[in-house]
C-alpha cells in the first residue's frame, strides 16, 4: 500500500485538477510521461481502487514537465526514477563554465523552423548565461537550398562590422550552411563574393546533417501519399504534414535522397579556410540495445585515429513521433536490427569534416524537443550542457 500512496503523493505533486473520468488517470499516465520526453512505464491501473482513483482525478489534469525537472540540477526527480525504475544517471559531459568564443554563435534551423521543431530557447538561455553571444537564424521555411542559403547570408552579413561567426547548423539546415560558403554554392558564379562570404565564418559545425542523404525520404517517395506526407513531416520537423503541398514534398523527398546529396556534394564542395566539425545521434527504439548493431557502433562512431567517440550511460529511448522512419533510418537494410540512426539520419551520413562524435539522443533531443527539459532518465543527455561543452571547445580552438 506504501508504494500505491507514494504513487498518489507523486501524482498529486505533478498535476492539476480534475478533467479526466477517474478510471482514466492511471492509464493516461504513460501517455503523460512521455509528452514530457520521460520514459513511460506500464502502470497497473489495478493497483487503485475507484476512491483512489478519484481522488487522483481530483488532482490530474496535465504533467508539468518542468516541475518534474530539478531547477539546480537540471534532473528528473529521484522520486520518479524510484518509483519507474528509471536509472537517472549524473549528467553527460562536464558542468557548464562561464566563457566566450572569438566569434558569435549562430544556431540555424532546420527546413520547418517552427517552434516545435527548432532549437530549443533554453539552449541558448543557458548559453548566454554563461557568457556567450548568441543568436537564433530561422530560415525560410520550405524554401528551396539557394533561398535558404541567401537568408543565412544576409543574417551573417548584418553581423557588425566586419567579424565572423560560427555556424552551428541542425538537420537539413546543415546543407543550407555548406551551400552559402561552397566554392559550388550560393555564388559558383561569382568567386569574389564567396570569398567574401568565406571570409565571414570563422567555422561550420553540423548537427544530424544528412550529408549523404536519408533512406527515409527514398522510402517515403514509394509511398502512398498519405504515408509520404506523415514520413515527410517527422523527417523535416513540421507539425502538420497534412498541410503541405504536394510540390513542397515532392522537392524536399527529391532533395534529401541518397542520389540527390551524391550530386550536391560533387560540386558543393568544402570551403578550404573554413574548418568542419559534425555531431551525430544514436537513438533505438525503447533503449534497447538488441535492435541496434553494437558493432556498427563502435565502428561508425569512432575517429580517424581509432578512438571511440560516444559517451553514455544507457542508450537513448527513440521519441514516439520517429518511430515512422526508424526502420529506414539506418545503414542497413533490415527492419529489425539497422545501422545506428537518430531515427532519421544515419551516423554514418551525419559525419563530415572532423567528426566530433556520437550522443545518446534522437533527431529532436539534438535541439532539446520535444518535452526534453533536463537530464534525460535514461542516457544522461542533456541539451543545454552539451551545447555549452561544444562551445567551450569552440573557444578552446580560438574560434
Amino acid at each position: 500500500m506504501s508504494r500505491v500512496l507514494l504513487l498518489l503523493l507523486l501524482l498529486a505533486a505533478f498535476f492539476a485538477c480534475a478533467c479526466d473520468a477517474p478510471s482514466d488517470v492511471c492509464a493516461k499516465l504513460p501517455e503523460r510521461l512521455r509528452r514530457c520526453d520521460l520514459p513511460a512505464p506500464r502502470v497497473d491501473c489495478s493497483l487503485l481502487d475507484d476512491d483512489e482513483q478519484r481522488f487522483v482525478a481530483d488532482q490530474v489534469d496535465g504533467l508539468n514537465c518542468e516541475r518534474a525537472i530539478d531547477p539546480t540540477s537540471g534532473r528528473v526527480d529521484e522520486r520518479l526514477c524510484r518509483l519507474f525504475g528509471w536509472p537517472c544517471p549524473d549528467a553527460l559531459y562536464p558542468e557548464p563554465q562561464a566563457g566566450y568564443t572569438r566569434h558569435t554563435l549562430l544556431f540555424v534551423s532546420g527546413i520547418d523552423g517552427s517552434p516545435t521543431f527548432d532549437w530549443h530557447p533554453r539552449i541558448l538561455e543557458a548559453l548566454r548565461k554563461l557568457g556567450y553571444a548568441v543568436r537564433h537564424v530561422r530560415l525560410s521555411p520550405w524554401a528551396d537550398r539557394r533561398q535558404r542559403a541567401f537568408d543565412l547570408w544576409q543574417v551573417v552579413e548584418s553581423q557588425p562590422g566586419s567579424g565572423k561567426v560560427n555556424l552551428i547548423c541542425w538537420a537539413v539546415g546543415g546543407l543550407d550552411c555548406r551551400y552559402m560558403v561552397s566554392p559550388g554554392g550560393l555564388f559558383a558564379d561569382d568567386a569574389n563574393k564567396q570569398q567574401q562570404v568565406a571570409s565571414r565564418v570563422a567555422s561550420i559545425t553540423t548537427i544530424s546533417t544528412p550529408h549523404y542523404g536519408t533512406e527515409v525520404a527514398r522510402v517515403a517517395q514509394t509511398a502512398l501519399q498519405g504515408d509520404a506526407k506523415a514520413l515527410l513531416a517527422a523527417w523535416v520537423g513540421s507539425s502538420s504534414g497534412a498541410a503541405l503541398s504536394q510540390g513542397s514534398i515532392d522537392r524536399a523527398l527529391a532533395e534529401l535522397t541518397p542520389e540527390a546529396l551524391a550530386q550536391l556534394n560533387a560540386h558543393v564542395v568544402d570551403e578550404p579556410s573554413i574548418p568542419y566539425f559534425s555531431w551525430a545521434g544514436v537513438s533505438a527504439i525503447g533503449g534497447n540495445e538488441q535492435l541496434l548493431d553494437l558493432a556498427a557502433v563502435t565502428k561508425v562512431c569512432t575517429d580517424d585515429t581509432g578512438h571511440l567517440l560516444f559517451e553514455h550511460t544507457a542508450h537513448d529511448s527513440l521519441n514516439e513521433l520517429l518511430l515512422l522512419g526508424a526502420p529506414f533510418a539506418g545503414s542497413l537494410p533490415s527492419p529489425l536490427v539497422s545501422g545506428p540512426h537518430d531515427g532519421l539520419v544515419a551516423v554514418a551520413s551525419a559525419r563530415w569534416g572532423t567528426f566530433r562524435g556520437c550522443v545518446p539522443a534522437d533527431h529532436y533531443d539534438m535541439v532539446g524537443q520535444i518535452g526534453s527539459f533536463g537530464v534525460d532518465p535514461r542516457s544522461g543527455f542533456d541539451a543545454a550542457r552539451f551545447y555549452a561543452n561544444l562551445a567551450a571547445d569552440l573557444a578552446a580552438r580560438g574560434l
